[in-house]
């Protein structure tokens, strides 16, 4: 089975797409694509690739941190990887797979995974300093001042919080060592491997 195994994860990517076109109105599809203005999408597409590499070499500069190192092609490829399994699972777990081939890299797991989550927690001060300049923007939707004062502050404390915990080192050396290893699997190695047929 895990000879196969890589093979079924490449082709999950195609089987998806036939199964969304399988369930899709085609003609409606086309129908809309002929009538959508074609700069914003020629736009979009010529964004995509500054768009990655950026938060590529974001995310390499936190490896790098964390004596983690990655050439800024591969760091793009993992990244695209993990955009795409962000999008297709709920609350974009899939993500972390990042993580995992950087292990099959070589590279320890718990360091790798403790990599993606400040990376998401990058994106996650960005959102919330666009969301404080729309509640101040749109305050006046809100029943009272009382309430936006409160929404900012509440933001405020526990993006402040969770940075504090994850980039401190004692917290983040806890979660490399302690916590995020009884969650990560472990890949047995050739000498436990060994033991165990002995032992049989």
């Amino acid at each position: 089975m895990k000879k196969y195994l890589p093979w079924l994860l490449r082709l999950l990517g195609p089987a998806l797409l036939l199964l969304f076109l399988a369930n899709s109105n085609l003609q409606d599809l086309f129908g809309y694509l002929r009538e959508a203005q074609p700069w914003p999408i020629v736009l979009s597409l010529a964004l995509m690739p500054p768009f990655v590499i950026i938060k590529s070499w974001r995310w390499q500069r936190i490896l790098h941190e964390m004596r983690l190192d990655l050439p800024l092609g591969t760091a793009c490829g993992l990244y695209c990887v993990g955009l795409f399994l962000g999008a297709t699972t709920p609350g974009q777990a899939g993500d972390l797979v990042k993580a995992w081939y950087l292990r099959d890299r070589g590279h320890p797991i718990a360091p790798a995974l403790l990599s993606v989550v400040l990376d998401r927690l990058f994106d996650l001060l960005i959102m919330a300093a666009l969301a404080t300049l729309g509640i101040f923007a749109l305050g006046q939707l809100l029943p009272s001042r009382e309430l936006q004062t409160a929404l900012v502050l509440t933001m405020a404390i526990g993006l402040v919080t969770l940075t504090v915990l994850l980039v401190g080192r004692g917290p983040r050396e806890w979660l490399m060592t302690v916590a995020l290893p009884r969650f990560a699997p472990r890949r047995p190695t050739r000498g436990s491997g060994a033991m165990e047929h002995t032992a049989r």
